[in-house]
Formats: structure tokens, C-alpha cells, sequence
């Protein structure tokens, strides 16, 4: 089993949506260091205890060398996504950094396109560009500046067009299901996504 795309799901705090995740191939997680949803490093390392195959990510605000060596040192974690980062801070070796950039439409993704070494990947939060299925030369473009993780607004139908050959998309976001009650999480949209690009 496999998938066509690579895949991210942002802020995970349910084990059993993780373990779906896992199992249909997603190929990174993203856990929230910060913010209603944030995790401490018990319970981080508890959830990854009961995975395989999944690369984790901790997502920030803002990196500076504090959570660097606390992500580091005490996390263990091979990928951090933020939204900024503090001036002359290096990457460690073998750790990958995502930045997540929003969105309103592709002006904004053109004009904030970043080409730091330190950059492996950029991830758009896009799921207000509600015309993006009409500018596939666009999207192709941008895939020339960096690497791309696209979140749009992603649905049963537009997921099953060839996204890759059509829009060169080869990685996109999906949002964590919520948690309806204690025990309970709502898996439907990402379900629904999953299987439509499942190979």
C-alpha cells in the first residue's frame, strides 16, 4: 500500500489518526509544539512509540536557538516546520526545515518565495486560492524556485486529477481530523483524500 503524493498531516494529537495516517503511507506528521493543540515530549514520544514509516515534524512559530536545542537535544526530531526563524541560525546536519507560508493566492506565493539553502521545504497554507485548478503553468513555475508542500482546498474530485503531471505537484497538507469527543476523532476528509490517491 502506497500513495501517489507525498503527504503531510498537520497538528495530530489522536493516536488512532496517526496509526491510519502511518499506514496509509503518509510520509510526514506533524505534532504541535505550541498552541491548543500542543504536546509535550511524554506524550510525543508515546505516540511515535506505537508508529513505523512516518517521519515526525514539530511545528513552531517561530525557531530560535532556545527550541532548536530543545527540539534537538531532548525531542530527537529529524524535521521542524516554523513560520519565521531568528537571523544566523544554522540547520543542524541531517535535520530537515519546513516553512510554512500562508496564502490568499498565487501573487503572494510568487512574491514570498524563498531560496535559503536552509529551506528543504516550502509548505503553502493556499486554502483560500479557490482558482488554483485554473493555473496549472503557474504552479509548475514555482516548482523551479523550491520545493513545495501545497495545502488547497483539496476535495474528492480535483484530488483525483493528475496532480503531478498536470500541476507538477508531487507533496500536499491535510489538516488533522478534530476530535468530535474524547476517544473519537473524525477521519471522513482525510479519508476521503487518502483513498482517492491511494495507488
Amino acid at each position: 500500500m502506497g500513495l501517489k503524493l507525498d503527504v503531510k498531516i498537520n497538528q495530530v494529537s489522536s493516536l488512532s489518526e496517526a496509526r491510519y495516517a502511518a499506514g496509509m503511507g503518509v510520509k510526514w506528521l506533524g505534532f504541535a509544539f505550541e498552541g491548543p493543540k500542543a504536546q509535550n515530549v511524554s506524550e510525543f514520544q508515546g505516540m511515535m512509540g506505537w508508529l513505523s514509516g512516518v517521519e515526525p515534524v514539530i511545528e513552531v512559530e517561530h525557531l530560535d536557538e532556545t527550541k532548536l536545542l530543545e527540539l534537538q537535544n531532548v525531542w530527537q526530531v529529524p524535521c521542524i516546520q516554523f513560520k519565521s526563524v531568528a537571523p544566523l541560525l544554522s540547520k543542524p546536519n541531517g535535520m530537515v526545515w519546513i516553512q510554512s507560508l500562508s496564502a490568499n493566492s498565487l501573487d503572494d506565493v510568487e512574491k514570498a518565495l524563498s531560496a535559503s539553502p536552509y529551506i528543504d521545504y516550502i509548505l503553502v497554507d493556499g486554502m483560500s486560492i479557490s482558482n488554483w485548478e485554473d493555473e496549472p503553468d503557474r504552479i509548475k513555475a514555482v516548482h523551479q524556485h523550491s520545493k513545495i508542500i501545497w495545502q488547497l482546498p483539496f476535495n474528492e474530485t480535483n484530488i483525483t486529477r493528475s496532480l503531478t503531471e498536470i500541476y507538477g505537484i508531487e507533496a500536499i497538507a491535510l489538516n488533522a481530523g478534530q476530535e468530535e469527543r474524547p476517544g473519537w476523532q473524525d477521519l471522513d476528509d482525510i479519508m476521503i483524500i487518502l483513498e482517492a490517491i491511494e495507488e
